[in-house]
């Protein structure tokens, strides 16, 4: 009888979820609650991470409902597993269309670099729908 390969996975490891409200103060909020998880991240990859959950919670107060109710919210959920962070950022959705990379032809105009940044930085980003909400993710490598 042969003996099957057994595949050992790494448990993914939930880190850090948190509500922010749907106003400009997310960003901040935001920046220095990963901040605060991430402490032991080096300098650099920690700069880059929250740079990215910058422009994607940005991304969510602009162009959602979470943005524009008085009583919207965000919610951030950071998971863990073999030394890659995967974010979520979940608004509350928008009829207005999908994120997506706009053209990045035109260094003269003053936004949509944004998603861009995001392309560059992470291992992998996208989006789908859970609804009413929308959720954005990404993929971090932290190093070992």
């Amino acid at each position: 009888m042969a003996k099957a390969n057994a595949v050992r996975r790494s448990p993914t490891t939930l880190l850090s979820a948190t509500d922010l409200p749907g106003a400009s103060i997310a960003v901040p909020q935001a920046r220095n609650y990963v901040q605060h998880i991430c402490r032991e991240m080096s300098n650099t990859r920690l700069n880059e991470l929250l740079l990215v959950i910058s422009e994607i919670v940005t991304n969510a107060l602009q162009h959602s409902e979470s943005g524009r109710r008085p009583d919207g919210r965000i919610r951030l959920v950071i998971t863990e597993h073999a030394y890659v962070l995967h974010v979520l950022v979940v608004d509350q959705g928008s009829s207005s269309g999908a994120p997506q990379l706009q053209p990045q032809d035109d260094i003269e105009r003053s936004g949509g670099h944004g998603l861009a940044i995001v392309e560059h930085l992470t291992r992998a980003w996208g989006w789908h729908e859970e609804p009413p909400n929308r959720v954005v993710w990404f993929d971090f490598e932290v190093a070992p």
